[in-house]
Formats: C-alpha cells, structure tokens, sequence
C-alpha cells in the first residue's frame, strides 16, 4: 500500500491535521459511509504509523485483518475501504482549504450564491456590498484582485438577470469589463512566463499563440489606474526584446520600486523575479556592468521575503543568488547563504542535490577543486543545475591537471550536440557548445604559448554566448 493515493497524501500532512481528520471521520455527518465503523478502525491504525507509514505495516493483507477481524477475505473490499477513506479525506482537504485565508472570497461570495438560491433579495443585497467592502475598498493591487472583481460583478449579473425587470442593463457593462480588464492582466502573466521559459527551454507552441505573439501585446487598460497592467506590458516588451538595453532595465526598476505600495506582495515578489531574471539577460548579453546591482537586488529581496515561498528558497533562486554573488566578489556571504538554505529548499522532490552543487560552486571558488569535485553530484533531474555541475566538473579536472579531463569533455560534447539537442533553448545550448569549444581549444595551448592565448582571449570575448566566460577568460589571460 506504500504508492497509494491515500497514503502518500497522509504523508504530506502536519500531525495535527491527522488529529483533525479523526474528529472530521467520527463526525455521523461527514462520514455516512455503510463501512463508517470499518473506516474508523482502519485510519484508527494507521494513524499512529504517520509520517512513515512502514510498507510491512501496511500490506493490504494486514490492512484487512485490522478493518474486517474474524471475517472471511473477500476480493477487492479493503480496495473499496481504502478508496472510501480517500475519498473521505479529500472531502477534508477541501473543508479545510476553504475555511482558511486562501478561501476566504470563495466562501464570501458563495454565501452571496445561496442567498441567490434562496430568493432573499434584503440579505443578497447586503452580503454583496459585504464582500466589495470586505475585498476590494483600498486593497493593493493583484492579478487575483480583478479576477475577483470580475466574478463579483458576473454574480451580480446573474441575480439581476433572475429578477429582470426591463429597467437596466443587468449589469452587463461593468461585467464585460472588468471580464475584459482580469484577461488583460492574466494575458500578459502568461506571456512574460513564455518568453521566459523560451529562453531556458524548446516546447511546442500552439499556432493561435505564435500569431498573438507577433502582435502588439499593447492592450486598452488605463496603466495610470491599474499600475500592474503599465508594469507587466513593460516586464513583456522587455522580455520579448532580443537585446534589451540597461537604460529599459533602470527604467522599469525605478518605475516598480515607485509603484510598491499599491502593489500586493505576491505580485510584488513575481515582478522583482522579473526583474532579476531580465538583469541576468542583460549580463550574458555582456553587460558584466550590473553584476553589482544584481547582487544587490537578491541580497535585498532575500532579506524583503520576496524570494520565500512558505518559508521555502527555489532551487533556482538559490543558484542564481550563489552565482551572482561569487561574481560580485561575495564568495563567503554565498557559502553561508547555501549553508542556511540546506534544509529550506523547494523545488523538487529531494533537494539535497541541489544544495551540493550550489557548495560545491562556493568550494570552487575558494580554489577548493577536489573538494568541490567531492560534493557534485553525478547527475540532476534538472537540466540547468545538470549543466553546471558538469562545467562545474570540467572546470575542477582543469585546475588539477587531472587525466580524466579530456574523456569527460568528450562526454559533454555529446551531450550538448546529442542528447540535450530537443531539450535546451537557443541560448543554453549555444552558450554550452561555445563554453565546450573553447575549453577544448583552452586545453590544447601550451602554458607558454601568449599569442595563441591572446587569440583565444579574442574569440571568447567575440562571442555572445558562452558559459562560464569569467573562467574562461582567466584562464585565456594566464
């Protein structure tokens, strides 16, 4: 029973939600089922096994002896229980989500619903200016803010629809705009995560979106009033640009840190990692002039909370924070930012990996090669953190003169030309070919030999893509 939904959902809860589940299954009202006793007995044992829940333990055979003592097997009937614990369980889940913050404007408005449902026109009235008061009088602003807003006058249109005396428009023109205003902002969401994720990766794009994105994403929405739909269209066209320029850059920082306040935090935190992420562009275009105010914009963000989800750093918000601060020159500030980060991570299932790359990376720095040789792991499920490690690697084998050095860039050349050819965007693979190519031509130049490095020097500077262009050029100069 190990890979069952239901256990593998109990092992993501906190223990006081299973504490929770119990008095939620005891409930005759919530829990209805003819197998109401067996369901009791069977979480009533696997309660106490939580967070583990033990594979011997837990065996469908064992499972059924605990529900149904003293009575013959029958096939498929712990299935049907455990499928009605499930189910059950869910049922919690969704209560409990929509008693909290997060569902708070569902449940407002669904109140408004059945008041709806029940003809009670005095108390529609009131709970609606409620929920406009309660969400909406002096709130910052989100994305979410107008999707809300849009749902509230669409619920509107559908009471005055009920009761259409032929006297208005049923609320149709404010329904149809903010209908209109919560897809313009939505639709420029999306697509600054497009161009975002192009330039890290190839996928397929649907034909209705490739002709959009030919267009002008210029939409109708006053940017004076609604300051996130001004600074996403900006975030877009800057995304979109092929080479923004650090004057686009200062302009739309100045402009956000000018809008901050009527901004909620989690738009707030979305924009900053647009604006960081359009930084790191500008600087593998080879405006090495902002590394300083990159550093800066994460060392600020990271003590503002921007880059925390639920207490918890991404796996690459922590690379970027690392690299970018080895190159401002910041190496112990980012060994003890990874070390803080070990057990803080998000991102992927087991973070560990991610946390040996992000110290080797530091080690590496500290000129620590067979150490950081020590800590990378042979292989990530991410490709960008896959990609470091084995430059990271290559780079180590370099510094010690190690005999493994030319069979492990033979291996990574076919990887870059082979293997990564459908996965990596443009720009991550020419970056990786050129990063390959040169250090291929790096190896092959006698120590001694200063005009061939010279020339070398030339070509990595020459390039626009190339990874790791510091090392390399360190290396090139001798």
């Amino acid at each position: 029973m190990k890979n069952t939904l239901l256990v593998e959902t109990l092992k993501l809860l906190a223990a006081e939600d299973l504490d929770e589940f119990m008095l939620f299954l005891k409930s005759e009202f919530n829990n209805r089922s003819k197998l109401r006793v067996e369901i009791l007995r069977l979480f009533g044992y696997l309660q106490p096994l939580y967070p583990h829940f033990d594979t011997t333990m837990t065996h469908k055979e064992v499972l059924y002896r605990i529900a149904f003592p003293n009575t013959p097997v029958y096939a498929g009937k712990i299935e049907k229980l455990i499928g009605e614990l499930y189910k059950l369980l869910k049922d919690f889940l969704l209560w409990k989500y929509y008693q909290s913050q997060e569902g708070e404007f569902n449940r407002t408005l669904d109140w408004v619903k059945v008041m709806r449902t029940l003809k009670d026109s005095v108390n529609y009235e009131a709970s609606l200016t409620q929920v406009e008061k309660t969400f909406f009088e002096k709130k910052a602003q989100s994305p979410t803010l107008y999707f809300q807003k849009f749902l509230l006058e669409y619920e509107r249109y559908e009471w005055m629809s009920q009761i259409n005396r032929g006297r208005d428009d049923l609320n149709i023109n404010k329904a149809l705009t903010s209908l209109y205003t919560f897809y313009e902002i939505y639709k420029l969401e999306f697509l600054n995560q497009l161009y975002l994720q192009q330039k890290i990766t190839q996928f397929d794009v649907s034909e209705i979106i490739v002709n959009y994105i030919d267009t002008d994403v210029e939409s109708g929405i006053d940017k004076n009033t609604i300051v996130i739909a001004g600074i996403s269209g900006k975030i877009c066209k800057l995304l979109k640009k092929e080479q923004p320029t650090q004057a686009d850059f200062e302009y739309l920082m100045d402009d956000l840190r000018k809008q901050e306040q009527l901004i909620d935090p989690a738009t707030l935190k979305s924009y900053f990692a647009h604006l960081r992420n359009i930084c790191t562009i500008l600087m593998n275009g080879g405006h090495n002039e902002l590394q300083t105010v990159q550093f800066h914009l994460y060392k600020d963000n990271l003590s503002r909370g921007y880059l925390y989800f639920e207490g918890k750093l991404h796996i690459t918000s922590l690379i970027n924070i690392t690299r970018v601060a080895i190159v401002s020159g910041e190496v112990d500030w980012a060994l003890d930012c990874v070390e803080s980060h070990k057990d803080k991570l998000f991102g992927d299932v087991d973070t560990h990996e991610y946390y040996l790359v992000n110290k080797a990376n530091c080690l590496f720095e500290k000129k620590e090669f067979e150490l950081a040789l020590d800590y990378l792991p042979n292989s990530s499920a991410n490709i960008v953190y896959h990609l470091i490690a084995r430059r990271l690697e290559l780079m180590c084998y370099y510094e010690i003169n190690s005999e493994l050095l030319f069979s492990k860039m033979e291996a990574f050349k076919v990887y870059i030309w082979r293997v990564s050819e459908k996965l990596l965007s443009d720009i991550v693979r020419d970056s990786n070919k050129n990063f390959i190519n040169l250090l291929i031509q790096l190896v092959s130049i006698p120590k001694n030999d200063l005009k061939k490095r010279e020339r070398l020097e030339k070509r990595i500077l020459e390039k626009k893509l190339v990874a790791e262009t510091r090392w390399l050029l360190e290396k090139a100069r001798g």
